[in-house]
């Protein structure tokens, strides 16, 4: 029995090695960036939530000049007839201007991003180049809407 307990005593002593520490706490950059510049809402109506929005603005990750560019991410309740971002009930603009392009994003290209949602749709959105300093997405329907802000960096 005591040799026994010794084993096992020395099995326990041998499983504990050397754990690194600097793995644990190393911060993840590119997720802290892109929280930095996500903005998140909801529209609600009646205690019903209409629809859902992340936006994530790119321009001072991606330093883009000649578009504002954002990572948009909707649910809406019109969502199973598969028109997300294009559904005509809904309308995404920036600073009151509609936006030029949508391109849908599958898992893998915002496999990085920081607040994914398996319910939403995501796209990257491409919106006309502004010299406003503050920039005013907003996502609307009949039934409410909602505006995140975003601030350009200088």
């Amino acid at each position: 029995m005591r040799y026994l307990l010794a084993i096992l005593l020395i099995l326990l002593m041998g499983g504990c090695g050397h754990v690194n520490v600097d793995n644990i706490f190393q911060q993840d950059t590119k997720y802290i960036e892109l929280s930095k510049f996500t903005r998140r809402s909801d529209i609600v109506n009646s205690l019903e939530t209409v629809a859902l929005i992340n936006a994530t603005y790119l321009n001072p990750i991606s330093h883009n000049d000649k578009y504002e560019v954002f990572i948009v991410g909707v649910y809406n309740n019109y969502q199973n007839n598969g028109q997300g971002i294009f559904n005509k009930a809904y309308h995404l603009t920036l600073n009151n201007q509609p936006f030029i392009k949508a391109t849908p994003l599958t898992t893998s290209d915002i496999k990085d991003y920081p607040f994914y949602n398996k319910w939403m749709k995501y796209y990257k959105v491409y919106f006309k180049h502004t010299d406003k300093h503050t920039l005013q997405l907003k996502y609307a329907c009949d039934r409410g809407d909602v505006v995140l802000n975003f601030e350009k960096e200088n």
